[in-house]
């Protein structure tokens, strides 16, 4: 049995010690450094400072500028690049063409809406009220979450940039979403539930924190000492616009 020399490709015995072609040494050792070089290789990207080094992975100065790389440079050189070409891709494509995919965007968003209206009628069999009132709670806590969570940007990019069709296409999308949550909990009725009354008791505990707990604690470091500010949730908080 033979495999080839991982350096030079030249067949090798099982049991050789060396390369007969290129000397090329075949031990654990020397084995893992070649995989270390070519990992090294492999992971190299070009210097975001200057632009002409190649820094290979755990290097600590570009070869050429003796610049150090930092993270946010080494991401953006090599998820930046594929994120510029794939938006000049999207810059090339006929409009027509963008218009035919939007049209089949919302189209399928509908079909798979109706499907979605029609699996929740058959696996209710039209008890479905429970569910609903229970996706209540459920969706105020998703809300809050993509209102935490989401970058603003993506929302304002949805709201100012997106057309008439994909607005559209995306409110049914969120519409099939409440039907799919009323099947998870249909399904799993106890564990919704149980997740249901967990954010029920945050929520309730926030607001008896803001409400009473962070007053009384300033007031009585204020008692304490002697700060004389009392925490007022109601007001400006030093701020004097009307949105802020």
């Amino acid at each position: 049995m033979k495999f080839r020399c991982p350096k030079c490709q030249q067949p090798c015995g099982l049991f050789s010690r060396a390369c007969p072609r290129c000397g090329f040494a075949l031990t654990v050792s020397s084995l893992s450094r070649l995989a270390t070089e070519r990992m090294r290789e492999a992971t190299a990207v070009e210097c975001p400072r200057c632009r002409q080094g190649v820094l290979p992975f755990g290097a600590k100065l570009c070869p050429v500028c003796g610049a150090p790389p930092m993270f946010q440079d080494a991401t953006r050189a090599t998820v930046g690049a594929y994120w510029v070409r794939l938006q000049r891709y999207f810059e090339r494509v006929p409009p027509y063409v963008k218009r035919r995919a939007q049209w089949m965007f919302l189209l399928f968003s509908a079909a798979l809406l109706w499907w979605m209206l029609g699996e929740v009628e058959r696996q209710t069999g039209g008890n479905w009220y429970g569910a609903a009132a229970l996706s209540v709670i459920h969706m105020a806590a998703i809300g809050f979450l993509t209102v935490w969570l989401m970058p603003r940007r993506i929302l304002f990019a949805i709201s100012f940039g997106a057309t008439g069709k994909v607005k559209l296409a995306l409110a049914l999308n969120f519409f099939t979403g409440m039907l799919l949550l009323q099947l998870v909990i249909k399904v799993w009725w106890a564990r919704t539930t149980l997740l249901a009354t967990i954010f029920v008791v945050l929520w309730v505990a926030a607001r008896l924190l803001n409400r009473y707990v962070l007053p009384e604690a300033w007031q009585t470091y204020g008692a304490l000492f002697g700060s004389g500010n009392e925490y007022d949730t109601t007001s400006p908080q030093g701020r004097s616009a009307k949105l802020d």
